[in-house]
């Protein structure tokens, strides 16, 4: 292409790619495959089915050409959180990547997708949203907040980075702007327009913005040590309903082993997180906890 589509036309392009594929993992009835080795007959063809899918963007005879999934169809993931990224969402993601943006709109983020859900006909409970979160861990709380003092210093590396950040998923060259100035109000972009929504409650220089985008999935409550972290992350989870988060961050062998030797013990201990899986497939562990 010449120039990427408009943003809610990628969503209308994503929502009958989902419907077809969804169509194609249909096309095999359940009992289909024989694997008959003295007829020699793979499948029965009268229970695998021509889809015939004619769209905007798609035109699929189909049938599927080998097995469906083993529960019909794979987990559905998404991330986005404009209005059609949501309206998608609701749809039909069984879970969610959503980026914190304070507790009150974290819920309201939560509270919306499943009220859109039950519009759609859909078990609120059957997609499980997570938030990501990169909490700073430390033996002591003394060493965390050291830790966060250091990736939050405005060096010249660190604001260049979080400008970088931000040109990247906007497609906007924020290089351009002042750094001591507030960003220009008449802003908009093709990419990530949630993303650059939240720019505007991020500082009030693009320095603070950049500084703030740099670490944006990073909530200073959740720095300290694996309890107090876990404790705080008990109590978001209350406030905002549910379901948990996904853990980001420096993925150095030391910071994997503050989260899977500190932080999800601690979780474990309060019960928040589990320590087996019991299921055969990801929907029933991502469904269950």
């Amino acid at each position: 292409m010449d120039a990427l589509l408009g943003h809610d036309e990628r969503y209308e392009m994503a929502d009958e790619f989902t419907g077809l594929v969804h169509k194609l993992w249909a096309s095999w009835d359940a009992d289909a495959l024989l694997a008959d080795k003295d007829t020699g007959t793979y499948v029965d063809h009268t229970k695998v089915h021509v889809v015939d899918h004619v769209g905007t963007y798609f035109k699929v005879r189909g049938p599927l050409n080998t097995l469906p999934p083993p529960q019909g169809s794979p987990v559905i993931c998404q991330a986005g959180s404009s209005e059609r990224g949501r309206e998608f969402a609701a749809k039909y993601a069984e879970t969610i990547l959503a980026v914190p943006t304070g507790l009150e709109r974290m819920k309201e983020f939560r509270d919306d997708i499943r009220a859109r859900m039950e519009m759609y006909g859909r078990n609120p409970e059957d997609c499980k949203i997570l938030f990501i979160a990169e909490p700073v861990l430390g033996a002591t709380e003394a060493e965390a907040q050291d830790t966060w003092a250091r990736m939050n210093e405005p060096t010249p590396a660190n604001i260049e980075r979080g400008l970088m950040g931000m040109s990247t998923v906007t497609d906007i060259d924020f290089s351009q702007y002042a750094l001591d100035q507030p960003l220009p109000t008449d802003l908009s972009t093709n990419g990530h327009q949630s993303s650059l929504k939240n720019f505007y409650t991020y500082g009030a220089t693009l320095q603070d913005v950049a500084m703030t985008w740099l670490h944006h999935y990073a909530d200073e409550s959740l720095v300290g040590t694996p309890d107090q972290v876990a404790d705080r992350m008990a109590e978001m989870m209350e406030f905002i309903g549910g379901d948990g988060f996904l853990i980001s961050g420096p993925m150095s062998r030391h910071y994997i082993s503050q989260v899977c030797d500190g932080l999800v013990p601690a979780l474990q201990a309060r019960g928040l997180t589990r320590t087996s899986y019991t299921h055969e497939h990801l929907r029933d562990n991502l469904l269950e906890f």
